[in-house]
């Protein structure tokens, strides 16, 4: 697919590594105090596996679809406490701007967050294609040679069907270094979930090997993890309500209550970017499964960073007879000191 776009924009936004949920940064006042806003899960995938993303008021235009919407978000290294310039984050592709709305997980979901001041968050942006960069590769800065051409505005125009965005140098200048960017991070042809490293959206990447004690890269596992989160996402959706505990360490990634009936489970998501069904548990996954028997489930995603993905639903009582757990480490700890 050639690299052509006939809409293309500019958005700030706050910063963040993942914009799943989590804090996130910008030198607006009510970001700067309660590191919330809506920009938060601008690169969470909802129910039905599209991306709506947030941005600040701004006109929504008369030809709403097909943009292709670069974030950019002013860099921080120290947790927010300083700013240095804007670059870009990700983007959305053959993306549509819509009136605000509230994100469609609150029509599924009746514990997903409220912000801090209780309202819902909102979205103004849906695409079916979104990339975000990781902060290793977030260093290309915008054209310096036009100053801030972005300036106090939330929604920049850099080419579109007004005649002032084709003539006007900044702005082709601007639309040359989005397309510039995207030659150099798009994943190739074929991938359509998000990524989080250009490595990990190549299928060829290599598989973790577990029996030669070889480990991916942090980046590599990260990718595979939200690759088969999405997956999960999308298959159990229809049937179920979803609720992300992935942050409250309880020993499964997401709580799956039927629509219609009282059926509960407890899901842990594995996922290799392999074809082999293999998986690590951690010593809290492995006690929800022997204290959950009848609740705990696993759902396995290979081939996760392709677009052949398939994943398969164990019981606790398959995991057991379909799978060899092999401890891998020991913890060492001081032993008591003889009594005399």
């Amino acid at each position: 697919m050639a690299l052509s776009y006939s809409k293309i924009c500019f958005v700030k936004t706050a910063w963040s590594e993942e914009y799943q949920g989590q804090d996130v940064f910008g030198r607006h006042e009510h970001i700067k105090k309660y590191r919330d806003g809506h920009e938060r899960f601008n690169f969470k995938p909802g129910p039905d596996g599209k991306f709506y993303g947030y941005i600040p008021p701004h006109k929504t235009p008369d030809d709403a679809k097909g943009w292709l919407v670069i974030f950019v978000a002013a860099s921080t290294n120290d947790n927010g406490r300083t700013f240095g310039p804007l670059l870009p984050v990700g983007w959305f592709e053959n993306a549509e701007f819509v009136s605000q709305q509230e994100r469609p997980e609150y029509k599924i979901d009746k514990q997903f967050p409220a912000s801090l001041d209780e309202t819902k968050y909102l979205y103004s942006v849906v695409s079916e294609h979104a990339f975000l960069i990781p902060n290793e590769l977030r260093h290309m800065p915008l054209p310096e040679q036009h100053g801030r051409k972005l300036g106090m505005a939330s929604k920049v125009d850099v080419r579109s069907s007004d005649p002032k965005t084709r003539s006007e140098q900044w702005r082709l200048d601007y639309a040359k270094y989005a397309e510039d960017l995207l030659k150099k991070l798009r994943p190739r042809e074929g991938t359509t979930l998000i990524s989080t490293h250009k490595k990990a959206i190549d299928a060829n990447v290599k598989a973790e090997d577990p029996s030669n004690r070889g480990y991916a890269s942090s980046e590599h596992r990260r990718a595979v993890e939200k690759a088969a989160e999405a997956f999960a996402k999308k298959t159990f959706h229809a049937d179920f309500h979803i609720k992300d505990v992935t942050n409250e360490n309880l020993g499964y990634d997401f709580h799956l209550k039927r629509r219609k009936g009282n059926c509960e489970i407890f899901l842990e998501i594995k996922g290799t970017s392999g074809s082999k069904p293999m998986f690590y548990l951690t010593r809290n996954e492995l006690r929800c499964l022997a204290a959950n028997r009848s609740r705990f489930h696993l759902f396995l995603v290979t081939n996760a960073l392709s677009s052949d993905l398939q994943g398969e639903l164990f019981t606790a009582c398959r995991v057991e007879a379909c799978f060899d757990l092999e401890p891998l480490s020991y913890q060492a700890i001081p032993k008591r000191a003889p009594i005399p």
